[in-house]
């Protein structure tokens, strides 16, 4: 690999002006300063050099570098194809590069090297559930940190599933649906919480009551439980699923007692805009978990945290955007018009 001595020599200029030329930091407001620094770049791309990152990071104190921190638990650490894309975007904006790195949960004295050692800028947290209280001590302590899906009090980036359960739930009564069913599963995730607590709060504006339902984690078991609901008279016109995992089962019980969706039964998720559900050879619909923008804004944030590394940031919350609607429709025509 070439050094700056070498493209020095070839181009007949000082090492100190190749540097500021490969640097960005040579002033080329002449003609003749201009040529200069092309015949040094030509002669630096013929002869392959490239920057040291280490001599760089010693004369700016940075890395260049974002740390991607993980939990040893798929469960915690959920990381969507979306949110990866996005802070890739914002890195390769701004010529950085990204780094992975496991927080060792069953190892109580241990530590990652890069909060053992100044090795990266700032850290990204993408821990979802279950944080374990040493890690967060850790990252205050540590580096300049924001965390990814995750409800913190300030230096946080998520999705706003408040928003998604009620507007969802919104979508169902202005279609004229009266009972609607909320279903979720055993995630510890915060996102149940706040998706219920849209869907309550969409109802009782609305004045209807709410059916809430919480079956086993497997999917036979929750086939049994939804033909259960959709054989009770009344039945429930529609679902908001918290996701597919209860979703789906939903659809093979109305599909087994020969109701359609959307004709006799709305299903609505979050996640992916629309999926196709290939047991019941039906599209379903969700509302778009923002993946690319939560990531952006996640670089966006850890750059403004490192350039101040004192100052908290109010979280940012990101807003889903409307689904496909293929698996909603207006309420069953003989029994819209029950009372509430």
């Amino acid at each position: 690999m070439a050094l700056l001595d070498d493209i020095a020599v070839e181009a007949g200029v000082s090492p100190r002006t190749v540097l500021n030329v490969l640097n960005g930091r040579n002033k080329e407001n002449w003609p003749s300063t201009l040529r200069r620094a092309e015949q040094i770049r030509a002669v630096a791309d013929r002869l392959g050099y490239r920057p040291n990152g280490a001599a760089s990071a010693i004369r700016s104190g940075r890395f260049g570098c974002v740390a991607l921190l993980l939990s040893q638990f798929k469960h915690r650490s959920s990381l969507f194809q979306g949110v990866l894309d996005g802070i890739c975007d914002v890195l390769d904006e701004h010529d950085l590069h990204l780094t992975l790195a496991r927080y060792p949960e069953e190892q109580a004295d241990f530590s990652p090297k890069f909060l053992r050692q100044h090795m990266c800028d700032g850290l990204i947290i993408n821990y979802n559930a279950e944080i374990p209280e040493p890690l967060i001590t850790q990252a205050r302590q540590a580096l300049p940190a924001v965390w990814l899906n995750s409800r913190h009090e300030a230096d946080c980036v998520r999705p706003d599933d408040f928003a998604a359960g009620r507007d969802a739930t919104q979508q169902l009564i202005e279609l004229g649906h009266r009972r609607i069913a909320w279903t979720s599963h055993g995630s510890p995730h915060y996102s149940v919480e706040e998706r219920r607590a849209g869907y309550e709060a969409a109802l009782k504006k609305a004045r209807l009551k709410p059916i809430l339902m919480r079956g086993p984690h497997d999917g036979e078991g929750w086939l049994h439980v939804a033909l259960e609901m959709l054989k009770a008279s009344p039945r429930p016109t529609a679902f908001v699923n918290y996701s597919s995992l209860t979703m789906q089962p939903i659809a093979c019980a109305a599909l087994n007692l020969g109701l359609q969706v959307p004709r006799d039964l709305s299903l609505i998720t979050f996640g992916d805009g629309a999926f196709y559900d290939a047991t019941t050879g039906w599209h379903l619909s969700g509302w778009q978990w923002p993946e690319r923008e939560v990531g952006r804004c996640a670089v966006e944030m850890l750059m403004e945290k490192i350039a101040e590394p004192s100052r908290q940031f109010a979280p940012r919350v990101i807003a889903f955007a409307p689904g496909a609607n293929q698996s909603v429709g207006p309420a069953p025509a003989a029994l819209s018009g029950e009372k509430r």
